[in-house]
């Protein structure tokens, strides 16, 4: 990808991943499942492909934050983001998954910034060693592979 190809070339938000951990793929699979049907505007990439590469560039801070990115343009047409990470990013996965885990997003921002980072970085240290989801499973089906952009 070039330095000014677009990050995400399909429209809505796009959701960084790490795609080597079985909580993070098995946390998409989740996505897939849940969102609203008439919805299908996330788009999905791994964090050691070319889309991440390409925001990493654009914002050399991220670089040392491992953390799932959720990535959504300010407005159409311009290449501002709005980058969220950590606990913030698992609200607005909440939020656009909706239903009752909108509703769990809503109580959960009431909860500060700093307590919902540490909840997130507690599960991301024992992610790998959890029973029965350590190893990634197969993505995408091949309805949703062009959700996947890496």
């Amino acid at each position: 990808m070039s330095a000014d190809a677009p990050l995400n070339p399909a429209p809505g938000p796009l959701l960084l991943y790490d795609g080597t951990c079985g909580l993070c793929t098995r946390s998409v699979r989740f996505i897939l499942r849940h969102e609203p049907s008439q919805s299908a505007a996330l788009h999905f990439a791994p964090l050691d492909g070319r889309h991440a590469r390409a925001l990493i560039q654009d914002y050399p801070e991220l670089a040392s934050i491992d953390s799932v990115f959720w990535v959504e343009a300010l407005e159409a047409g311009r290449s501002e983001r709005r980058i969220l990470i950590r606990g913030q990013a698992v609200l607005a996965i909440l939020s656009y998954v909706g239903g009752g885990w909108a509703r769990l997003g809503r109580v959960l921002r009431w909860c500060p910034k700093i307590i919902l980072d540490l909840g997130y970085r507690v599960v991301a240290s024992v992610r790998r060693s959890i029973p029965g989801i350590a190893t990634p499973c197969a993505l995408p089906a091949p309805s949703q592979a062009s959700r996947f952009l890496d």
